[in-house]
């Protein structure tokens, strides 16, 4: 029985039939009562089938039976025995219906028996399951590969294809030495695509398998940075719609184009058999991070070997992508100091941070720097170029704010080539005209004339390509803080550069709008260091000489009362040509700044009743104004937080109608800092109450008819001294 027995491959998921055929070979006729077939694993025996039905099929123990042939069901089923003269040999059959379900590349072996029939076989036995005797057949199948394979790519730019294509000629050979995929050499590098022209797309599948097969429907995302195109011609033509915020087409399978069957993969030739559709987006995504447009297979006639279709995993081959980025012009200026006089400052450059679509984020501090007076403040102004374009930085503008003055003749400026313009745009010569400084140092007319390369490259982590910075370039700019320029006592000065041309269209930006918010414009704050000097005065010491005998009294006071206690002094009326008093003040000068001082010169205001002596006080002298000054502490430097005293002492002039309050009255008159800083809330020299710079410290004196010295101390309310006010008073009493 010539009959070909190799392995048959077939699809997984479909119908297979087999044909048993029962030859007589013996000298009688004879009937075949019964036939059974095995279910295999791989097969499922297909209950509802025609065939099956016809052929009388049951199941029995596992497997079917059939009595078809049988003398009782068909007794025209009768086989006639074998014509030896003529060699003519009588056969009937039975068909049967199994569905592959086996889907691993296993080998099915589908047995079948005669297990009745009506005489005694002379070389087997009905029903044993014996394969070496020849009422027993069988047929191989193996359920065949079905495999097919997506692939994306970018075809068309605004109407023109991309050439070359970036889908090669697939490289079969491994599909011919057994393995499983075909090289598919693609240029998956990053396109840029200007925002709002239309790109398409080619989606094309290649039938890896062993089997024809039909690409039912395929599926397209919609991602963020692409409108689909409705009225596309080529959207209309693939048969495109929209479904479920995605796109889906079945123009590939058998129903709507039969003729799109891909034929099985040629192990011979290598030749593999490809179908395609196009879909057509518009760009709208504006900012340069990557836009990835996704395909997959989402139906198919058959069981692919290697993917699910609609189960949108990326590692399988029934998916694939193409990546575009928008073609963005996007420069970003920053601004920051790095120098202070002849001090590097590097804690306030920004640090860049980046996520995994390219979006940079500037981290620095934006806490003011303290700075003092007369100090010299660079500042560094950086444009980076975060676009995936290459740019050139035509022109910067910094502004000049009050309390900040330009430096015209400063190395750094004429370096970067600064000039003035005042606040209506033209250009001038003098400082003090202007309100802006601009420089074109970083153009690309400039930078060729230097032999510089200041073209700022695209920026290279959104193309995918390494993971550097930005490329950025700086210019710097020199600034005297000069706080007499400051229109009020406000310590923060801010400072705001800007692009105010470049070579492009930037994205998200205007050059030399002056608009907070947006990326080519930053500021710059310092916060003036202040300068602060006070001044208390109290009384320290009395000292009384009654009759040649000499008291001296410490008061325990040290200027930290509130309100100082008033010292008072009752003077023996019996003695009172024999009686002297002397008071000492203490004068004490506080640095409550942030910046190191001098208290040049301090004055005291005497008043009548108390008198100066030059011999009690060698510190102090009388000018010609009559006033009294004093330098001592002219060379102490107080850093701050220092403090510094000097006393000053002053008698009563005897009398007994000089009686009464004495109030002394102290002001620091001219104070200095190495920075030219002036006092933050006082003015030396200006006699202003309420002043920190300006202390009083009150005695009274008083007459008593006391019989012996006594000292005591009691309080008594200030309405029997002055009209205002209330003080504690600590009381002598002689």
């Amino acid at each position: 029985y010539p009959m070909d027995k190799s392995l048959v491959k077939v699809r997984p998921g479909v119908n297979v039939v087999y044909t048993i055929r029962v030859y007589n070979e013996g000298e009688a006729d004879a009937y075949v009562e019964e036939v059974r077939d095995n279910i295999p694993e791989g097969l499922e025996y297909v209950e509802n089938s025609d065939i099956n039905k016809a052929y009388r099929w049951q199941v029995k123990d596992g497997q079917v039976v059939t009595d078809y042939l049988s003398e009782k069901v068909n007794p025209d089923k009768k086989l006639t025995a074998f014509n030896k003269e003529t060699g003519e040999i009588d056969s009937e059959e039975v068909k049967i219906e199994f569905k592959v379900v086996g889907e691993k590349a296993e080998v099915i072996k589908n047995i079948a028996e005669i297990t009745g029939d009506d005489g005694s076989d002379i070389d087997s036995t009905p029903n044993n399951n014996k394969e070496d005797e020849d009422d027993q057949d069988y047929d191989n199948i193996i359920p065949a590969e079905y495999d097919l394979a997506l692939k994306k790519f970018l075809s068309a730019v605004e109407g023109q294809e991309i050439n070359p294509s970036r889908m090669q000629t697939p490289d079969t050979t491994p599909l011919q030495n057994g393995e499983k995929d075909a090289n598919y050499p693609m240029d998956k590098s990053l396109v840029k695509v200007r925002p709002g022209v239309n790109v398409v797309y080619t989606i094309r599948v290649y039938n890896e398998g062993e089997v024809d097969a039909y690409v039912e429907e395929v599926r397209d995302n919609i991602p963020e940075g692409l409108e689909y195109v409705e009225n596309s011609d080529i959207n209309k033509a693939y048969r495109w719609q929209v479904k479920d915020g995605q796109v889906v087409t079945d123009y590939l399978s058998e129903k709507v184009n039969p003729d799109k069957k891909l034929t099985a993969f040629n192990k011979e030739t290598g030749e593999i058999d490809s179908e395609e559709v196009k879909i057509e987006f518009k760009v709208v995504g504006e900012k340069a991070e990557v836009i990835k447009n996704i395909a997959e297979i989402t139906g198919d006639d058959g069981s692919d070997i290697d993917s699910t279709p609609n189960n949108n995993k990326e590692d399988e081959d029934d998916q694939d992508y193409d990546n575009i980025i928008p073609s963005v012009y996007d420069l970003a200026l920053q601004k920051f100091i790095t120098k202070v006089n002849d001090k590097d400052i590097d804690t306030r450059i920004p640090m860049l941070s980046t996520d995994e679509n390219g979006k940079i984020t500037y981290n620095h501090t934006n806490d003011p720097l303290v700075v003092a007076n007369q100090s010299v403040i660079t500042y560094t102004i950086r444009v980076y170029n975060e676009g995936i374009e290459s740019a050139y930085v035509e022109e910067v503008k910094d502004n000049i704010p009050a309390g900040l003055v330009f430096l015209p003749d400063h190395e750094t400026n004429k370096t970067y080539g600064w000039k003035l313009y005042d606040a209506n745009g033209n250009e001038v010569q003098n400082v003090e005209d202007a309100k802006y400084i601009r420089t074109t140092y970083l153009s690309k007319a400039e930078s060729e004339a230097r032999g510089e390369d200041n073209e700022l490259k695209p920026y290279d982590k959104a193309l995918g390509i390494s993971d550097k910075n930005p490329d950025f370039r700086d210019v710097k700019v020199a600034f005297l803080v000069d706080q007499s320029k400051l229109e009020s006592l406000e310590r923060k000065i801010k400072n705001i550069a800007e692009i105010t041309d470049d070579n492009g269209d930037d994205i998200d930006s205007t050059p030399d709008n002056d608009k907070d918010g947006e990326d080519d414009i930053d500021d710059e704050e310092i916060e003036l260091k202040y300068f602060d000097l006070s001044l208390v005065k109290y009384i320290s010491k009395v000292i009384i000489n009654e009759d040649g005998v000499t008291k001296e009294i410490t008061t325990g006071h040290n200027g930290t009362e509130n309100p100082e206690p008033v010292v008072k002094v009752e003077i023996n009326r019996k003695k009172l040509d024999k009686t002297s008093v002397t008071f000492i003040y203490t004068i004490k000068v506080t640095n409550e700044g942030e910046i190191e001082g001098y208290a040049k010169e301090i004055e005291d205001r005497i008043p009548e009743g108390l008198e100066f002596y030059q011999e009690d006080n060698p510190q102090w002298k009388i000018t010609s104004e009559g006033k009294v000054t004093t330098d001592a502490l002219a060379n102490r430097l107080l850093q701050p937080g220092e403090s510094a005293t000097v006393d000053i002492a002053l008698r009563w002039k005897k009398s007994d109608s000089n009686l009464g309050m004495k109030i002394n009255t102290a002001e620091i008159t001219k104070d200095e800092n190495p920075y030219g800083t002036p006092d933050i809330d006082s003015t030396p020299n200006n006699n202003k109450d309420g002043e920190d710079d300006q202390d009083t410290a009150p005695v009274v004196l008083s007459v008593s008819t006391g019989y012996e010295s006594t000292y005591i101390i009691l309080t008594i309310s200030i309405a029997t001294i002055l009209s205002a006010g209330s003080y504690m008073i600590m009381k002598f009493v002689l």
